[in-house]
């Protein structure tokens, strides 16, 4: 076993050509930049200071960017964050109201029409009705009970007519974007009344 290293194998002649070119590149450059010298108005302290506004200005942009792609990419979620937390919120509110008295709730209906929101007025008829029917015990709350199978169970009182109207009204509301005029609030009105008065 001989312990001489080989010296002509192509890598290592690469790798000594490669040595060699950095060496000749620092010799040059360092012969160079010593050379060079810098005008004296590079090195005045104004010339400094605007240099360090504008390094810190550009800074400032390329974050403020950052920041605003960031933005761009995340607004849908954000958005459908926003949205479910109003969402939550909504059921929230929903279930404080539900806790009303038909009393109470026919309290905001007058209060919406004194407003003139006939529409929001018409949806608190529409929930004092459900809680009438509650607290009659006739129909129990169930928050997954949609219009038609409130109409269903009630289609065999005799005040079948009168609960039709204020609960297709509701429903034309809520999914027909029907617009409630004043005079279709005065018949849910008339309606309830008749009810409450049975």
């Amino acid at each position: 076993m001989s312990n001489e290293y080989q010296n002509d194998s192509i890598s290592w002649k690469l790798q000594l050509l490669q040595q060699r070119i950095e060496e000749w590149w620092e010799l040059q450059t360092r012969n160079t930049i010593s050379n060079v010298s810098l005008p004296d108005w590079l090195e005045s302290p104004l010339l400094n200071n605007f240099l360090k506004v504008i390094a810190w200005s550009i800074l400032i942009l390329i974050v403020a960017w950052l920041l605003w792609q960031i933005g761009i990419i995340l607004r849908p979620y954000l958005s459908l964050l926003l949205s479910q937390i109003q969402k939550t919120e909504n059921r929230e509110q929903q279930n404080k109201l539900k806790e009303l008295p038909a009393s109470g709730w026919l309290d905001k209906a007058q209060q919406f029409q004194q407003r003139g929101d006939y529409q929001e007025a018409c949806i608190c008829l529409y929930m004092a009705v459900l809680q009438n029917l509650h607290e009659q015990s006739i129909i129990s709350h169930q928050s997954s009970r949609t219009d038609g199978e409130y109409l269903n169970l009630v289609r065999k009182t005799k005040s079948f007519p009168l609960y039709q109207k204020i609960l297709i009204t509701h429903q034309e509301i809520c999914f027909g974007n029907r617009v409630v005029s004043e005079e279709v609030f005065r018949e849910c009105r008339q309606a309830y009344g008749q009810i409450a008065a049975k």
